[in-house]
């Protein structure tokens, strides 16, 4: 990961307990935060598709990954597209 914070997150899921989870939304707020058009887009998505506060989450934590893999510092939209595409598609299926 190029993020410190991302990795520290990452490395440290493995220990936390559910009265730790929330502190974690936080951290991913701050680590996640989409640019303006992939905040849009992802609220567009949230709405749309009536995602929870955890789905909401768990497409910020995919984009993160997708650009981490990308070698990018911030995340843009096409890492929330692309995070939304994997969550859309996985509702499809269900």
């Amino acid at each position: 990961f190029n993020d410190p914070a991302t990795t520290e997150i990452y490395t440290s899921q493995d220990t936390l307990s559910l009265h730790d989870a929330l502190p974690i939304c936080h951290v991913l707020e701050e680590i996640a935060t989409p640019d303006a058009e992939g905040r849009a887009l992802l609220t567009r998505a949230a709405e749309r598709f009536g995602l929870t506060a955890r789905g909401y989450h768990r497409i910020l934590r995919v984009a993160r990954t997708i650009a981490d893999l990308d070698g990018s510092d911030h995340v843009a939209r096409p890492h929330v597209a692309e995070a939304v595409s994997y969550r859309i598609t996985g509702l499809k299926e269900s």
